[in-house]
């Protein structure tokens, strides 16, 4: 079995999409953990594991051309088959030297969650990989092939390193990860000599360098012995603080693999690609324990990630980022301070200076921005403007007003792609906001991890531009600055130790909350302050008048009248476009001065106040009195001026 060589792409993730985060450099489940994260990883490789039948009693010394062995496996996630795996190793002969190739081909099908809205998932790969005897890494070739799309990677070790090119379609990417040592394919390929010398007896350690992306990451391997879990001898992998639990058969071959809920086992009954009608599913979203109707004006948020724990599932190792900070670790929980990502006062003129930005202004095989058509659309939406965060604004802007929101037909679509379909989620408003401030000269990098949007938190792709300085942008709501509801898991352009979130084991607890006009103590049954809560803020209140308060918002009543008042996050739909486009049957107008969308059948605004919606509806019966929009306004004036 060779090792899940994780090509890293491009990224994307997000509440309504299936990419939720980095996957980890451990190769269990990788490939798994890649389409969880969603359409910004491509797995190139397959592992193999546990089994009901017996391992071949294989040798590593036949003749060159000779079959090693041959073993089917089966991929559980959540106790659904979600891939089956054909694995076959040959005894081959390169320049004089013993070497073993490893072709493993894999089918899958999987369904994505998100809070209801399902979306499956197919594909098939091959790959063909070629190591030493002991482990080492030669050479891989892998396609993958999806809905609408053929996928090419190779991998070749050099005098310095490993060469890597990748073919997402037409586009075509190429770098080097140096190395002054071979890296391992995998645990198996390392261990399974050791295994049939008795070489790794319970107790013994070892470390092997291995390819994690772009770069080396060091997987520690400790023997524990036999188990219940089993069957065969367990082996723990951990690679920067993520574990992977191994059993190895007496011949040194795997016999079952597992991360978190995700198992592959060895089934040689299993026939290759006999997969269920209803996919495996896995979820990318988690409910939150308060809905916070203002999320996207929290100044700093405190929460609590709390893991069902077991061996391979942890608190997830969060890394220090403008996003996100840890206070507190214990065994199932971490603490974190989720921060605003912003500075109004940065500026930086066009054109920016790209050296030192150099990683964050290519092109990769996702991205294709080099070429004349990206040119051409950035220069065309910068327009006039001479300053980085205006025309990170303008590009942000034209992102979410023309790309529409939905899934899509590739599976992971490129750049070029996804302006062909103007269609997309979180990843492709990220991969397309990027790729255009690339083409634009603006520095870019790519974000993976958690959001809350309220009631949801999701699996989400958002970045951060260079304006001076570096702050978060949010394309799918049109957010360039953005407030405190980011959980950071990684950046997939920079070598950062990646976190993991698997909803089924997680929740996320929101303990504190801070906004410009106030804090909000969440405290087990305890009822926030209504005014707070739904930000809601009221002059002096005419005579006659009666106001009711809720934590949604607020209701007047008059003699003749009702006034629903409520605020809402804006989800990024504030400009005239976008408020017209989106709710049917208004004009554009104003309420107290500011512009607003308002209703042709009766009275009812909407007002954007930079993050949020103000919604003013009056009903009355035909004929009777109603508050004009300049009393309203008026009583409303604390609401409609509060900093936003």
């Amino acid at each position: 079995m060779r090792r899940l060589l994780v090509l890293l792409l491009a990224f994307a993730a997000c509440s309504d999409d299936r990419k939720a985060h980095a996957p980890p450099p451990a190769l269990a489940g990788a490939e798994g953990e890649a389409r969880e994260a969603g359409k910004t990883y491509e797995a190139v490789a397959t592992v193999e594991s546990g089994g009901r039948t017996p391992a071949p009693a294989g040798t590593l010394t036949p003749a060159a051309g000779e079959r090693i062995a041959l073993r089917t496996y089966e991929h559980l996630l959540n106790g659904q088959r979600a891939a089956t795996m054909r694995v076959e190793w040959r005894a081959v002969e390169r320049d004089g030297r013993r070497l073993v190739e490893d072709v493993t081909e894999t089918v899958s099908r999987e369904e994505r969650d998100m809070a209801g809205f399902r979306e499956a998932f197919d594909s098939s790969s091959v790959s063909r990989t070629l190591r030493t005897e002991g482990g080492e890494l030669i050479s891989q070739e892998t396609q993958t092939r999806m809905p609408g799309r053929l996928d090419k990677s190779w991998v070749e070790r050099t005098p310095t390193g490993y060469k890597v090119r990748v073919l997402a379609g037409a586009s075509e990417e190429n770098f080097e990860v140096a190395t002054g040592q071979p890296v391992m394919v995998d645990a198996e390929a390392f261990l399974a000599e050791k295994v049939r010398a008795g070489e790794a007896t319970p107790g013994a350690t070892f470390e092997i360098p291995l390819l994690g992306g772009k770069r080396v990451v060091t997987a520690k391997l400790r023997v524990v012995g036999p188990d219940d879990e089993g069957p065969g001898l367990k082996v723990v992998e951990t690679v920067e603080g993520n574990d992977t639990l191994w059993w190895f058969a007496e011949d040194g071959s795997v016999v079952r693999l597992r991360i978190v809920d995700r198992v592959i086992r060895r089934d040689d009954n299993v026939r290759h690609g006999d997969l269920p009608r209803r996919p495996a599913r896995y979820r990318i979203t988690l409910p939150t324990n308060v809905e916070l109707p203002r999320i996207f004006t929290t100044r700093e948020m405190l929460v609590d990630v709390v893991v069902r724990t077991d061996e391979t599932a942890k608190p997830p190792k969060i890394p220090e980022s403008p996003f996100t900070e840890v206070k507190e670790r214990t065994d199932d929980r971490v603490t974190l301070l989720l921060k605003s990502h912003d500075d109004p006062e940065a500026t930086c003129p066009l054109p920016i200076d790209p050296k030192g930005f150099e990683e964050h202004l290519k092109a990769t095989a996702l991205m294709e921005v080099d070429s004349p058509r990206a040119r051409e659309l950035a220069k065309e939406i910068v327009g006039d403007a001479k300053d980085a965060r205006e025309a990170a604004r303008r590009i942000a802007d034209w992102v979410f007003s023309n790309l529409d929101k939905g899934p899509t037909k590739l599976l992971q679509p490129t750049m070029l792609q996804i302006l062909d379909e103007m269609v997309g989620d979180c990843s492709e408003h990220a991969l397309l906001f990027t790729g255009l401030c690339r083409a634009a000269g603006i520095p870019v990098r790519q974000c993976s991890g958690y959001v809350n949007i309220g009631s949801d938190w999701g699996a989400h792709g958002w970045c951060e531009v260079w304006v001076g300085r570096w702050i978060g942008v949010d394309p799918t709501t049109n957010e360039v600055g953005t407030r405190a509801r980011y959980i950071l898991l990684a950046r997939p352009d920079e070598p950062v130790e990646a976190g993991r979130i698997t909803p089924e084991r997680t929740t996320i607890l929101i303990r504190r909350a801070v906004y410009d006009d106030g804090t909000l103590e969440i405290d087990g049954d305890d009822k926030p302050d209504p005014e707070l809560y739904s930000g809601i803020r009221l002059g002096p209140v005419p005579e006659g008048w009666e106001v009711t308060r809720g934590l949604r918002g607020a209701m007047i009543r008059g003699p003749d009248f009702t006034v629903s008042l409520a605020v809402e996050a804006d989800h990024g739909y504030r400009s005239e476009q976008t408020m017209l486009r989106r709710y049917r049957g208004g004009a554009w107008g104003g309420f107290g001065g500011r512009p607003a969308w308002v209703g042709r059948r009766m009275p009812v605004w909407l007002v954007p106040l930079g993050r949020e919606i103000l919604q003013v509806v009056v009903q009355k019966p035909p004929g009777a009195s109603a508050p004009t929009e300049e009393e309203l306004a008026k009583l409303l004036a604390p609401t409609i001026e509060r900093t936003q």
